[in-house]
């Protein structure tokens, strides 16, 4: 059981399959009702990785229950596979000083300073810390790099940067 006001991070990395993650508190329906479901979608769900297809998910949450359940569903709709995923819970007590950051800020490229507050080292960039930044643009850097972070900048027609 949980303490009010425990950090709970949920992660989920998806390897295939077109899934969504959620993480619903008990108390809401009884019985089998109080699992997530699809009509929990927009107050459940990491709806915004799930829209963007991202691979990684997450959910962070300030503990106002005891219990919490967690949902993976396959949509089947985007990708009919079979569905690979890993799933992480991270769980800090109210009086903790450890922070909770997604992907663990892509340890070493940043570090977690504070709950979802991730500083990037220089050359890396993005919420946290998951891509490269590259002042001078070209294909040939997406080779080094498949993430690749482009701050305040456009690519015209010709593939140059201007700011």
């Amino acid at each position: 059981m949980l303490e009010n006001d425990s950090r709970i991070l949920v992660e989920m990395s998806r390897l295939d399959g077109d899934v969504v993650l959620f993480l619903k508190p008990a108390g809401i329906g009884s019985g089998l009702a109080q699992l997530p479901t699809e009509d929990d979608f927009n107050s459940s769900a990491d709806v915004q990785s799930f829209q963007n297809r991202l691979s990684h998910h997450h959910i962070y949450t300030i503990a106002s229950a005891e219990t919490y359940y967690i949902g993976v569903y396959n949509n089947d709709v985007c990708m009919s596979n079979e569905t690979y995923f890993n799933i992480t819970v991270s769980i800090a007590a109210p009086n903790s000083t450890t922070s909770l950051c997604p992907l663990n800020c892509s340890h070493p490229n940043g570090s977690c300073i504070a709950d979802n507050i991730c500083q990037c080292q220089p050359g890396f960039g993005g919420n946290f810390c998951e891509g490269c930044e590259c002042l001078h643009f070209s294909y040939a850097a997406l080779n080094h790099c498949p993430h690749l972070i482009v701050p305040c900048m456009f690519v015209n027609a010709k593939n140059h940067l201007h700011s």
